[in-house]
This record gives C-alpha cells, sequence and structure tokens, in this order.
C-alpha cells in the first residue's frame, strides 16, 4: 500500500503488478474484509500503475478510495490492524536496537507516514488510533532528538528526527471527532496526551501543533469529563508558555472555539490548591481527594494502579501553572455560565489565594529557622 502511494513513478508501476499477482483469486467464497481490501486494489491497479496518465495525487486518491471500499466490513479492525503492523513496528534508523529480532515487514518512518496518509477516511478511526498508539509515542520521542556527536552523525538524526514529526503528525490526523465517538482507548489517549506536552520531554512543535488542532468543538463533546479537562488545561498552558508561536497560535485557536464551563475552571483550581498545601493531586485537573505532604512519596508510587489516562500525579509548580494559565484564558474567553462563572469561581480562587498566603508564611518562617539552627550549632 506504501509502494502504491509513492511518489516515484516505476515504485508505483511495480507495486500495481505486484497487487494483481498476489490478490487471491476473484474464484474464492471469502467475504472477509482482507479479501475485500485486496480485490479493491487489484480493481485499482490500473489507475494506481498508470504512470503515463496518472499523477501521483491522482494515484493515492485512488489507493485510499480502494482501501475505503475493502475496509468498509470490517467490523473487527482485524485488517486495519494488519495493514497497520508494518508501521507501528516502523525502523527508526538506530543501528540494531533490536529491530533484527522482528520478522514481519516494517517500514521507514516516511513508510509509514505514507502509509497513515493514505488510509485516511478507510477503516475504523478509533481503531487505527489504537493500534498505532505505540508508534506514536515512539514517534514523538524520536521527533525530539536532534544531537549527535558529530554532524554527519547530527545529520542522520535531524532527518530521522524529521521523518518521526511527521509521522507522529500522520498519526494524530486519526484523532477525528468520528474517532471520540466511538471511544478513544486507554493508549490511545495516552499517547495523544504526550503529543501535547511541553518541558524538558516535550513532543516535536508540529505534533503539538497537529494534537491541538485536533481539539475541535467536535471532538472535545465528545470527550468524558476527566480528558475534557486534561484537554483544557493542555491548551491553557500551551496559550500561555509554548515556546513555539505555532503551537501558541493553534492552542489559541483551539481554545477560541470551545466553550468554557466554569466547572472545569474550578477543577484546576481545587487541584492547584491542593498542591500549594503540599498534597499529591492525580488526575487531569479532577477532584481527586489529596494525599497528605508526608505520605507524597508512598501516595505517588500508588498512582502506578490507576487507569492509564488518570495516571497524572501534579507537582505544585505544573497545577499551580495551570490554574493561573486558565485564569488568564478568562481575562479574554468568558464562561458560558449564566454568571461567567463567578459562583463557583470567586471561592475557588479565594482558597488558591489563601493556601498560597500560607504556603509563602510556611516559607517564611523555615527561612527565619535555619539561621537559628546555624548559630545554635556554632554555640554548641
Amino acid at each position: 500500500v506504501a509502494a502504491c502511494a509513492s511518489s516515484a513513478p516505476a515504485t508505483r508501476a511495480a507495486a500495481a503488478r505486484a497487487v494483481v499477482s498476489l490478490a487471491p483469486s476473484g474464484k474464492g467464497t471469502s467475504k472477509s474484509a482482507v479479501h475485500a481490501t485486496w480485490t479493491a486494489l487489484a480493481a485499482a491497479s490500473a489507475r494506481i500503475g498508470d504512470t503515463d496518465h496518472v499523477s501521483t495525487s491522482s494515484a493515492r486518491a485512488a489507493t485510499s478510495e480502494a482501501l475505503a471500499l475493502g475496509l468498509r466490513g470490517d467490523a473487527t479492525g482485524d485488517a486495519t490492524r494488519a495493514l497497520l503492523a508494518p508501521a507501528v513496528a516502523f525502523l527508526d534508523g538506530s543501528v540494531d536496537g533490536g529491530e533484527g529480532k522482528h520478522s514481519q515487514l516494517r517500514l521507514s518512518a516516511r513508510g509509514a507516514a505514507r502509509l497513515v496518509e493514505t488510509l485516511r477516511g478507510a477503516g475504523c478511526d478509533s481503531v487505527k488510533a489504537e493500534a498505532l498508539a505505540p508508534a506514536l509515542e515512539r514517534a514523538l520521542a524520536l521527533g525530539g532528538a536532534s544531537t549527535a556527536a558529530d554532524v554527519d552523525a547530527e545529520t542522520q538524526v535531524a532527518l530521522r528526527s524529521a521523518d518521526a514529526a511527521s509521522l507522529a503528525t500522520e498519526i494524530l490526523a486519526t484523532y477525528t471527532p468520528t474517532c471520540a465517538k466511538s471511544g478513544i482507548g486507554q493508549h490511545a489517549w495516552r499517547a495523544f496526551s504526550k503529543a501535547t506536552r511541553l518541558g524538558v520531554d516535550a513532543a516535536p512543535a508540529p505534533a503539538r501543533v497537529a494534537a491541538t488542532s485536533a481539539l475541535t468543538a467536535e471532538f472535545v463533546q465528545f470527550l468524558p469529563p476527566s480528558r475534557r479537562r486534561a484537554t483544557l488545561r493542555s491548551l491553557f498552558v500551551a496559550v500561555a508558555g509554548d515556546p513555539d508561536a505555532g503551537a501558541r497560535a493553534a492552542a489559541r485557536d483551539a481554545v477560541d472555539v470551545l466553550d468554557i464551563h466554569a466547572e472545569d475552571i474550578r477543577a484546576l483550581l481545587v487541584a492547584a490548591t491542593a498542591a500549594t498545601r503540599g498534597d499529591v493531586v492525580v488526575g487531569a485537573g479532577t477532584d481527586t481527594a489529596a494525599t497528605p505532604a508526608k505520605k507524597t512519596k508512598t501516595a505517588a508510587a500508588k498512582t502506578s494502579t490507576l487507569p492509564e489516562d488518570e495516571e497524572d500525579t501534579l507537582t505544585g509548580a505544573r497545577a499551580v501553572g495551570a490554574a493561573i494559565a486558565a485564569l488568564e484564558v478568562l481575562s479574554w474567553k468568558r464562561a458560558v455560565d449564566t454568571d461567567g462563572g463567578v459562583a463557583s469561581l470567586v471561592p475557588a480562587c479565594h482558597s488558591l489565594l489563601t493556601a498560597s498566603l500560607d504556603a509563602a508564611e510556611r516559607g517564611g518562617e523555615e527561612d527565619d529557622a535555619e539561621p537559628r539552627a546555624d548559630a545554635n550549632a556554632d554555640a554548641d
């Protein structure tokens, strides 16, 4: 399929001939989606392989149409997963890296991106998102790499990073409103969340833009409350502090079209208040019971038993930063609540302010106690 969508005419022609040669005989009685996909591709092979009269874009369109027709009856998603297997196990270009242990066909990151792109509109988006989640996580990690020991090696790393970032962008295109409506699996959601991440393990800027652009009002309306709040938190933080201008603009555009509910902002304020008091807050802006600070390490260790999309331990800085970013958004984007959210947000803001003042006072007392302790030690 990736070869059928190649920009090289000779490759497309060879791929079309291979499809015809390898396609199951039409005399068979199989009604499987795999058989149907082969049949549809074989029927389109003349158009795909006509390098004299058919452009690359038309050949790709013909391939996509054939895949959509063939996968229309893929109720279990098995045929879709089988098609995506070479992309899921894409080669990252590293030396060995355990790649020799795999016996299945594998594609480069660029080839995997072409395969995923060709499958747009074909098969179930939620099946594709979940199947491609491991590839998305790996592509995000590789897409952020940009340094190496010498110039030649750095060039190769940069090229691999660009290809991996392109693959991540193509995979993120499977996160459609239809995908959200069908239900996004835990692994797929975890991978998507990583695409919006900032900080030392930030996703590549093109991936952040792609993930943010997927957060339309139609997409977000199908998310459960905890995921909706996690989405809003990532958008608020991106608007306030994404170092990439394009990603900041994409985040602001996304916020512009979304309805902001005061309860979602209040949840972030509650999380920030708990974190300021020295508690660990688990969850994406949800109202989760806080754990006392003296038990922080134990509580944090226990969070691994939670569902994957709820594994999000917020430090004080992250929780407060998200709350501040949310309040900054409210300065230009009014909440849809009748009173603009005043009734629920004012008490939550008051609690956060009180917790912040208490924390500052405790910090001052600790600073005063240190010189006294040092003086007593010198006296002894």
